[in-house]
């Protein structure tokens, strides 16, 4: 502007750019990192007999990105070794070293059980006749992929005509025993049947007989 003034540049700046840092908890408030950053929130699952990863999306407010996953992405995602049966998934979101981003935190989301119904199937059999055999239906609900019921039952005891039950429980007297329900991956709920015992035909046929006129 002037030539009074003879400029000479003794030291150049530096302008040092360090990384981002994510926030350790996503959910707290005061973490430094949450101002800027946005961590989608699993939702809890019911099992299905699949894998169920939820997917996590963090954002970066500041710069409007989208975090990318991966090797070469800003971060890398691991989830729990069981995503498929009943319990708590942890996801962890860790920043690349040779990335903008550094820190990392986790997020969590439960598989729920899946909740079924088993019942007794009704029977019927008529009097002096051998039981037929006792057997089980899934009114409610469904078993997904090699999941099976194996089941012990029993009736209440007696043959003369009438109704009895046919009692499922967790015990030892009438039992129905649910077997490689892997995990505890079923709320299983049983409803009793009835066995009904009917009266049998009796057919009872006289002899002939004949008389003399007086």
């Amino acid at each position: 502007v002037s030539t009074n003034y003879e400029i000479k540049v003794e030291k150049l700046g530096k302008l040092k750019v360090t990384k981002a840092k994510l926030p350790e908890n996503p959910d707290d408030p005061d973490d430094p990192g949450d101002n800027r950053f946005q961590a989608t929130v699993p939702k809890d699952v019911v099992y299905n007999g699949k894998d169920q990863k939820q997917a996590i999306n963090v954002t970066d407010t500041k710069t409007g990105k989208e975090l990318t996953s991966g090797e070469n992405g800003d971060v890398t995602i691991t989830y729990s070794d069981d995503v498929k049966n009943v319990g708590t998934v942890a996801v962890t979101i860790v920043a690349n070293e040779n990335g903008n981003y550094s820190g990392s935190f986790t997020r969590t989301y439960k598989i729920t059980p899946a909740q079924i119904t088993v019942k007794a199937v009704d029977k019927t059999k008529v009097y002096g006749d051998a039981d037929p055999e006792l057997t089980v239906e899934i009114t409610s609900g469904q078993l997904y992929g090699d999941d099976e019921i194996k089941y012990d039952i029993s009736r209440e005891a007696g043959e003369n005509v009438g109704k009895y039950t046919i009692e499922l429980k967790d015990g030892t007297n009438f039992i129905l025993k649910a077997l490689r329900l892997t995990k505890g991956n079923y709320d299983v709920t049983f409803e009793n049947g009835t066995f009904t015992i009917t009266p049998a035909p009796l057919t009872i046929t006289t002899p002939s007989a004949t008389r003399r006129t007086a």
